[in-house]
């Protein structure tokens, strides 16, 4: 029988082949959201697969995948544009696998929704103007949002009867602008809203509004009776001067009227925020009572007022003077009579 022999032989071992899946995706992807991509590297030969994987789309490394136990996943914040794309994985490979395994995945990646917020005063007096505040931000999916820079807002306030066109402005960079609301926007309630037109990442947006208050102007009335007697068959004046109560303290326009005893005698238009108005003539004689009353207008509040003198008394005419000679001494002597003795 032949001996046997015994000697050193050579055996390779190839890396095995793996499977690189993605395991789950938010699905759509929304632009300016961060999502989150789980990749998973199935082994083919019982070992755990090591080593990373990179996420690509067209040419670009959109993040880096570090496998634990032959999984990892990466936070995508999409830089992707809108539309159907398609991402490329590459397995770097280990001692057991090769490199270089290759997987793609077919995602669709939306529009994302602005979400616009309107600051303005609760409420303004009229003529004085006020500032507001837009705000334009994108959800980024988390619970938070990123601004949305250089995008044009279209501007308006708005009620039952009208429509003001309030122009519009560009955000800045942190999604934020001011703008300024009209002094001569008229009294009443209005709807100050904000829009922007879709773009190629987003969609339109105006579901955001604030409530706007224009109150009327205040107004200060001063009166000044000419005088506090008269004779009866003359007249006497009454000066009134209305303002309103803002910066300028500008002059009021409107009615006044002037009320004699709680009876309307006379009503005339203010010019230049003032007025003098003759009181009636035919007054009986006696103390009366004169108010002054200021009518308003729709944009400046009304009010009554008496003259800081505040009682007209009509009395009666004084007489003319007699023209009947003086009259003289008698030049006869009175007769004394005779002292008591």
């Amino acid at each position: 029988m032949a001996p046997s022999e015994s000697g050193t032989f050579e055996f390779s071992v190839a890396p095995a082949l793996t499977t690189v899946t993605v395991a789950s995706l938010s699905a759509p992807l929304v632009v300016g959201q961060t999502q989150t991509l789980v990749v998973e590297v199935a082994p083919l030969a019982g070992q755990v697969a090591d080593g990373s994987v990179d996420i690509e789309w067209d040419g670009e490394v959109l993040g880096t995948v570090v496998l634990a136990d032959g999984c990892g996943e990466l936070e995508l914040a999409s830089p992707l544009p809108v539309g159907s794309r398609t991402l490329f994985l590459y397995y770097s490979g280990d001692d057991w696998y090769y490199e270089e395994t290759v997987a793609e995945v077919h995602v669709e990646v939306g529009k994302a929704q602005p979400v616009i917020a309107v600051t303005v005063p609760a409420s303004v007096a009229y003529g004085a103007g006020a500032s507001g505040a837009v705000t334009v931000r994108l959800p980024d999916g988390d619970g938070g949002d990123a601004p949305v820079n250089a995008t044009t807002v279209q501007l308006n306030a708005t009620r039952a009867d009208a429509i003001v066109d309030l122009g519009s402005a560009n955000t800045d960079a942190f999604g934020a602008l001011t703008f300024e609301l009209p002094s001569d926007l008229a009294v009443g309630d209005w709807t100050i809203g904000a829009s922007i037109d879709a773009t190629d990442e987003t969609f339109g947006a105006s579901d955001n509004t604030a409530m706007l208050s224009v109150t009327k102007l205040a107004s200060v009335t001063t009166a000044v009776l000419g005088s506090a007697y008269g004779t009866y068959g003359s007249s006497s004046k009454v000066t009134v001067r209305v303002a309103e109560i803002a910066e300028d303290g500008a002059a009021a326009s409107g009615m006044v009227q002037i009320v004699v005893d709680d009876e309307v005698r006379a009503t005339k238009p203010l010019v230049g925020g003032t007025v003098t108005v003759d009181l009636p003539n035919d007054l009986a004689m006696g103390a009366h009572s004169v108010v002054v009353r200021y009518a308003g207008t729709a944009e400046v509040t009304g009010g009554g007022r008496r003259p800081r003198r505040r009682t007209q008394s009509a009395r009666r005419p004084q007489q003319p003077p007699s023209r009947s000679p003086p009259l003289r001494r008698s030049s006869a002597r009175v007769a004394r009579s005779p002292r008591s003795r």
